[in-house]
């Protein structure tokens, strides 16, 4: 079954390339995989230069995680009422690791992906996922 990858961050531009997907899969009749990745920060320092975590664990394994796994359902039923097969998967830490590791086990056909376009140095010091995608990805991306 063709499969495409759809990494999902509930920005304008990720839901344009769940619609192109949509409509390309409608074509091709495969299988949508959403993929959302929470890159959880490491923690904070306090006074004694000591690493605090346990605050932000308890709102990274409560609330936070209900409302993004609920968000990831409401996207997949975007997919499901369009009469569509869907996947999801939702990862934790690196976002281009991550993804690219859903990529090759889904062993994706095509990726469909959005972006804000950024550019100068916010797109040098940060760096862009989709720009990532399109020079390492081993199928097609589809930029939206």
């Amino acid at each position: 079954m063709k499969k495409i990858i759809v990494p999902v961050d509930f920005s304008e531009m990720a839901s344009h390339a769940l619609e192109f997907a949509i409509e390309l899969n409608d074509r091709v009749k495969g299988e949508i995989v959403l993929v959302h990745v929470i890159e959880m920060p490491v923690g904070h320092l306090n006074f004694t230069g000591e690493v605090n975590s346990s605050g932000l664990e308890s709102f990274y394994t409560g609330e936070f995680l209900k409302a993004t796994h609920n968000k990831l359902d409401l996207w997949s039923k975007r997919v499901i009422d369009a009469g569509q097969t869907v996947t999801m998967h939702m990862k934790y830490g690196n976002a281009f690791t991550n993804l690219s590791k859903v990529i090759a086990e889904e062993k994706a056909h095509w990726i469909v992906m959005g972006s804000k376009g950024a550019s100068g140095l916010r797109e040098v010091f940060i760096g862009s996922n989709a720009e990532r995608m399109i020079r390492h990805a081993e199928c097609p991306v589809f930029i939206i």
